[in-house]
């Protein structure tokens, strides 16, 4: 079973950087690990930390060795615009994805970067699911939970 991670939080670089945040969000990357083998994690960055990032490769080697589950790591730009009053206070009315706060995160690039990011980086393109998948899934969340209690 295959998953992606969508995170607005920086890359962590190293394990000194953890915080109880990050502590949290790997008890849930264990988690999803026991019933997903593929995880592709998704940080929207800001642009100048894409360019310093280095190859994803070593990229998704790293941050596999923090989190302590295997990783594939894809990374997109927040965007941008010049702080004018229109953008600040107007644009927003119109459109939600244009106020403030949500607008680095959203829009028609970052779409496409979601929908690309399960086939970037290491490892294999996405598959259709199919139809057992959903049985696999139960059956191994069961699995885990018994194997949790005993």
């Amino acid at each position: 079973m295959k998953a992606l991670v969508v995170t607005f939080f920086h890359v962590p670089w190293a394990a000194g950087d953890q915080t109880g945040i990050q502590r949290r969000f790997g008890a849930f990357l264990r988690a999803l690990h026991r019933v997903c083998d593929d995880i592709t994690m998704l940080h929207v960055v800001p642009a100048g930390m894409m360019e310093s990032a280095g190859p994803l490769d070593a990229l998704s080697r790293s941050q596999s060795s923090f989190w302590g589950v295997p990783l594939r790591i894809a990374l997109a730009p927040r965007r941008t615009r010049a702080a004018t009053a229109w953008n600040h206070y107007g644009a927003g009315v119109l459109d939600v994805a244009a106020q403030p706060a949500w607008f680095p995160y959203s829009g028609p690039d970052l779409a496409e970067a979601v929908g690309a990011a399960p086939r970037r980086g290491a490892g294999p393109r996405v598959r259709a699911p199919a139809a057992g998948d959903a049985a696999d899934l139960a059956q191994r969340a069961a699995a885990g939970a018994r194997a949790a209690r005993h």
